[in-house]
Formats: structure tokens, sequence, C-alpha cells
């Protein structure tokens, strides 16, 4: 290994480790923005906040790790051309593209440490958050009850409780307007109830008992009445927080593998179109860890400049680059997975000709960029 590669080498690994580090703080910091009311309402302990922020920080690694390698080679890059070291390099019989190498080997492991996280790391981390959320939801829904009052945000109804047992989470007096429940508008009167977690299921339940229910009869144009010695209501928390139970996102390599092979060999499937999500989740772990060699070329094309404001520009068109890149990857997933073609549940080859498609374009531009640039130096 010469001098060259060991030098541009440690000025990508320092300069990828920082964007990393950067990108994963903003990242966070701004889905901390997204979560505080959750925070702040369900009164959440250190402990369950540390895990949603661990999850959260796993599950984005793979993301991260793409971007930052991109904003590593035009900061690296900008500034050789800004400092004129391409230039010193040509004065010594040594052609800029020659960089191109370490920069291939480089780039192979940081795509490799991508997929790695893609496969196992973003999982779990994944799932870690679902049921962070979840167990936040399970544990501390009950705390936004107050008594005498009225609450709007348990169980997507609208509640008043008499008065509540904080330790025992027993209510009395029980007051429910419910609009999704039953079909119809109803409303729920109990003297007693009773927020538990059912063991079996995970699931949340609000168990009233001694009460009666009205709700509408649009076709009679009346009101029905129900009495009732115990009527229960389930927590679909995973509505609620945005996720699913054991969804693609979260499912390991290997599971994600079994759960594709099952849709697949069903005869009958209730959902045909939701084998499109598993096949775009296998497709998407590959694609975006390989974005990190995809966008090699076309950074470097870009950074090749005599001009001293090269390292100002080449930032910038990074964030134009990542910009277009993700649009028009998140445009044909989305597009994907909504279309409503049949021939889309049959194959999973579209899953990964769409999603593969912004890196044979980053591919395809930047070879073109680089030999359009190659006579700026000369």
């Amino acid at each position: 290994m010469t001098r060259i590669d060991k030098y541009l080498l440690s000025q990508l690994t320092r300069n990828t480790v920082i964007s990393t580090v950067v990108a994963l703080v903003v990242l966070l910091a701004l889905q901390a923005l997204r979560l505080s009311s959750l925070i702040v309402n369900q009164d959440l302990d250190i402990g369950l906040i540390a895990r949603m922020i661990s999850g959260l920080a796993l599950s984005f690694v793979t993301i991260v790790i793409p971007i930052s390698y991109v904003f590593a080679q035009l900061g690296v890059f900008g500034r050789m051309s800004a400092e004129k070291e391409f230039v010193a390099m040509q004065s010594m019989g040594h052609s800029p593209f020659r960089l191109l190498k370490p920069c291939l080997g480089f780039g192979l492991l940081v795509s490799a440490a991508s997929l790695w996280s893609s496969l196992s790391l973003s999982p779990a981390g994944n799932r870690m958050f679902e049921s962070s959320i979840s167990e936040a939801y399970k544990r501390k829904v009950a705390s936004v009850l107050r008594s005498g009052t009225f609450s709007e945000d348990f169980l997507d109804t609208v509640l008043f409780v008499e008065s509540v047992n904080g330790s025992t989470n027993e209510l009395d007096r029980v007051f429910m307007y419910d609009e999704k429940g039953l079909g119809d508008k109803s409303v729920i009167s109990a003297r007693k109830g009773l927020w538990q977690i059912d063991q079996n299921s995970g699931l949340g339940i609000l168990t009233l008992k001694n009460g009666v229910i009205l709700s509408e009869a649009p076709e009679s144009d009346s009101v029905r009445r129900i009495k009732f010695g115990e009527y229960k209501v389930n927590a679909d928390f995973s509505r609620r927080d945005g996720s699913a139970k054991n969804s693609p996102p979260s499912l390991s390599f290997s599971q994600l593998l079994e759960r594709i092979n099952t849709a697949q060999n069903d005869p009958a499937p209730r959902r045909p179109e939701s084998i499109r999500a598993l096949w775009s989740e296998l497709s998407r772990r590959f694609a975006v860890s390989f974005a990190c060699i995809a966008l090699m070329p076309l950074c470097f094309g870009f950074s090749l400049s005599n001009k001293r404001t090269a390292k100002n520009r080449a930032i910038m068109t990074g964030i134009v680059v990542l910009f277009v890149y993700w649009t028009l990857y998140f445009a044909l997933n989305t597009w994907y997975l909504k279309a409503s073609v049949p021939l889309f549940n049959r194959t999973s080859i579209f899953a990964w000709l769409y999603l593969w498609t912004p890196n044979f374009i980053a591919v395809a531009l930047g070879y073109i960029i680089m030999r359009r640039r190659s006579k700026v130096l000369d």
C-alpha cells in the first residue's frame, strides 16, 4: 500500500466516522421531537426511553452509513481539489483516477458493514423500538385518565371517569363515547371499570361492568339500548403507535426468507399484495447497502475541479445527490407497493428492478460525469 493510499484511507475513515455520528445525532433529534409528546404524556421512565433511542439508532445505521460515506468522499475529494492536491499528484506523474482503486476497496468494506447492519442490527433495532412503543402504551395508557375530567387520549375514545385508583387502575362511574368500536356511534356507561394487561396476548384490556350501551340504529331511526354485566374493550396498539407486530423491517434475514417462502407456497393468500412488502424489504436491504459503491463514481466526478470553492460546492452537491437519490428510491418503492399490477404479485424480479434503479442510474451518471471532467485537471 502506497503512502497516497494510506493517506486517502485515513481521511475517508475519519470523515466517514464523523459523518455517521453527526447523521445519527440529527436523525435521533428529529425523532425525539416527534416522540416528545408520547414521552411527556405517558410519563415514560428513563429505561424505556433509552430502549427507544437505542432501537432507533440501530434501525438508522443501515441508512446512515451510505449517507455518511457520500459526504466523506465529497468532503475529502473537494478539499483535495480546492487545495490543488490533484495538481500535485499530476506533477508527480500520478493520475487522480488512481484514487478510485483504494476508494473502491474501502467502499466494499463500508457496503459490507452496511449490509451486515441491514440484515442483523437494523431489524433488531426496529423490533426493540416497536416493543418499547407498545410497552409504553400498555404500561402507561391509563395515566392519561384524571378523576372528574374528560379524556380524548384513551383508546381513541372520549372517556369520563368519576374516580381513578392509580395503583390498581380501577375506575368508578365510567362514561365512554365511542365512534368506532360498535360500527356506529355509541355511548357506554358503566358503574365499574378495570384497566389490565392480558399476559397471554400482551394486549391492554379495559373491562367495564354493570352498564348499558346506547347506539344509533340508522335503519329504523331509533336508539338501541343494551344492558351488560361485563364488556371488554381491546387496545389495538399496533395501529396507534404506527407499527405492526412482526412487520417486514423487524424480521431477521432468516425470518424474512421464511415468511417469503410461506407466502409463495400459500395457494390462496388472503392478501396477495402483502408479499410485495416482503420482496421489497429483501431487495431494499441489499440495494441501500450497495449504494455506497454505486454513488462513488458520481461523488468523484463532481469533486474534480480546480476552483477554491470546490469543497463547499461538494457539500452542496452531496445534499442534492442524496435528495434526488432517496426521492427516486421512495417514489419507485411506493409505486411498486401500491400499483394495481397483478404481475407484481407473481415474481420478485420487479422489486429488485425498481429498488436497484437508483443505483444503476447513479453508476451511469457517475461514469458520464467522470469522462466529461477528466480534462478539467489537464
